[in-house]
């Protein structure tokens, strides 16, 4: 429910995201893709979020492209602390809400489109 939800927030705002079912698939998706910006659910099937941003920081020497924005409904200070250690630059609480979603997509945008 909260995928559909991001997905058709995101298409509002004129993008047009890709999903993936689990962790493995998302690491998958973004090898073949080679996203600017992925919002990792943290709790997935498979992997969970925090190993699969591990394994693209790994992948790609810690660079912080692609941004990573962790969307959990786990918010307290250890948590996000546990998924900015993991190389996740950002996190949302669900649910999702758009003014937080619209601020994370301009950062993102101005860190990588300048």
């Amino acid at each position: 429910m909260n995928r559909r939800l991001c997905e058709l927030m995101l298409r509002r705002l004129g993008y047009e995201p890709e999903s993936a079912v689990d962790g493995q698939e998302a690491l998958e998706r973004q090898l073949q893709l080679d996203p600017d910006l992925i919002q990792m659910d943290v709790q997935m099937p498979r992997l969970d979020g925090l190993e699969a941003t591990r394994r693209i920081r790994s992948a790609t020497s810690g660079a912080e492209r692609p941004w990573i924005v962790a969307v959990t409904a786990f918010t307290a200070a250890e948590d996000q602390a546990a998924a900015l250690q993991a190389g996740m630059n950002e996190v949302l609480g669900k649910p999702l809400k758009s003014e937080p979603l619209t601020a994370t997509l301009l950062r993102a945008h101005a860190r990588f489109r300048g």
